[in-house]
C-alpha cells in the first residue's frame, strides 16, 4: 500500500530523530504504540482505506492526542498521530503535526519529510516555503537541495532547479542515491526547458486565435480546463471532441497518476461494469 509505505518512512525518520530524547512517560504509550502497530499491519493488507477504517483511525488518533496533551514533553505520540493523519489524508492535521514536531527538534529530516508530504499533494510552492530560507548544511543534508530542485522542476523553473542541485558539495555526492538523483534533475530540467520554450512559443502564436476549442473536465477533485491546440494536432483534437460529444468519457476514471509527470484517462475498462484489463 503506497500510503502505508510513505507513512512508514516518515515514522522511521522521526523515530531515529527522537529515540534518544524521548522521555519515559508512562506504560500507556506502549499500549498506544501496540494499537498503532496492529493498525499498521492491518492497513498493509488493504488496497485502500474504507470509511470503516477511517472511523477506527480517527478513534485511535483521538486517544493518542489525549495522551500527547497529558505528556506535552514527549514527541512520540505526536509522531504517531501524524502517521494516522497521513493515512487519513488530513492535510491540515499533517501540517499541524509537523509544526509540532519541529518545536521538539530542528532536525533537517523533519523539515524534509514535511516538504515531501506537501510535494505528494502537488503543493510545490508550499514545500519551498519550508526549505529555502533554512540554513542547511548540504554536506549532511543534500536531500534538501534535491527536494528544492524537484519543486522548481515541477513549477517549470528549470534554471532554478539546476542551480539548486548544483549547490550540493562534491563530498555529499558519494552518499547513497544522491549523485543519480542530481543527474536526473539536471537532465530533465535541460530537456524540459527546451520543450517548455517550444510550448510557450506555440501558446503565444495561438493566443490571437480566440476560436480554439476549450474543454472542461469535471472530476471529484474539481474541474480541469484544457485548451485544445487544434492547429497543431487537428486529428487528435477532432477525435477528442467527437468522443466527448458522444459522452464517451463520462464515468471514466484516471487509471494512472505519475507524480510530477502525467495523469491518464480514457480507458473504457475503468467503468464499473467493464470486465477488461485496465491500461
Amino acid at each position: 500500500m503506497r500510503l502505508l509505505i510513505a507513512a512508514t518512512v516518515v515514522l522511521a525518520t522521526l523515530t531515529a530523530t527522537f529515540s534518544l530524547a524521548a522521555p519515559q512517560s508512562a506504560d500507556d504509550y506502549d499500549q498506544l504504540r501496540a494499537e498503532y502497530d496492529d493498525v499498521s499491519a492491518y492497513l498493509a493488507t488493504k488496497l485502500r482505506i474504507t470509511s470503516t477504517d477511517r472511523t477506527s483511525l480517527q478513534a485511535l488518533r483521538k486517544k493518542i492526542n489525549a495522551f500527547a496533551a497529558e505528556h506535552p514533553e514527549d514527541p512520540r505520540p505526536v509522531a504517531l498521530s501524524l502517521q494516522l493523519s497521513i493515512w487519513m489524508d488530513d492535510e491540515a492535521a499533517v501540517d499541524a503535526g509537523f509544526e509540532k514536531l519541529s518545536s521538539f527538534s530542528d532536525d533537517d529530516r523533519i523539515w524534509n519529510a514535511w516538504a515531501e508530504q506537501r510535494i505528494a499533494k502537488n503543493r510545490y510552492d508550499d514545500a519551498l516555503v519550508l526549505l529555502v530560507d533554512r540554513e542547511t548544511d548540504l554536506v549532511k543534508s543534500p536531500d534538501t537541495a534535491l527536494l528544492i530542485g524537484n519543486c522548481h522542476l515541477a513549477r517549470n523553473r528549470f534554471n532554478e532547479a539546476i542551480a539548486s542541485v548544483s549547490a550540493i558539495p562534491d563530498e555529499a555526492l558519494g552518499q547513497s542515491g544522491i549523485r543519480p538523483r542530481k543527474i536526473r534533475i539536471e537532465s530533465e530540467a535541460n530537456r524540459w526547458k527546451d520543450l517548455w520554450e517550444d510550448e510557450q512559443a506555440i501558446r503565444e502564436q495561438e493566443s490571437t486565435d480566440n476560436s480554439l476549442p476549450v474543454a472542461e473536465i469535471l472530476t471529484n477533485r474539481g474541474p480541469i480546463t484544457v485548451l485544445l491546440l487544434e492547429n497543431n494536432a487537428p486529428n487528435t483534437v477532432a477525435n477528442f471532441i467527437n468522443l466527448a460529444q458522444q459522452n464517451f468519457y463520462d464515468g471514466l476514471k484516471f487509471h494512472e497518476a505519475v507524480a510530477n509527470s502525467r495523469i491518464s484517462s480514457g480507458d473504457p475498462n475503468t467503468r464499473p461494469d467493464a470486465d477488461g484489463a485496465v491500461g
